[in-house]
């Protein structure tokens, strides 16, 4: 529900943001999945997760933007991310 979305958007984070080594994922919510995408819609993080926080390893990503999709039991919420 609506709700839900928002408060998950609201206690969901990656910082630092920009970051170019790496980024930690933070959420209220158990994290149970994290995907990336690029700009150009290509995937390039897809893994399982466990736990409130998840480290990003970005020393192979391209700068650019990048869409983050933080999976969790509850639902979904998508992130921006900025590496530099």
């Amino acid at each position: 529900d609506l709700h839900t979305v928002t408060a998950m958007n609201v206690l969901t984070n990656i910082i630092p943001n920009p970051a170019s080594m790496q980024a930690i994922v933070y959420s209220s919510f158990e994290i149970s999945r994290i995907s990336a995408f690029d700009a150009n819609g290509r995937m390039v993080l897809d893994s399982p997760m466990s736990g409130h926080t998840a480290t990003l390893n970005l020393k192979d990503w391209t700068p650019g933007l990048y869409i983050v999709i933080v999976h969790t039991p509850t639902g979904k919420v998508a992130k921006k991310l900025i590496v530099k």
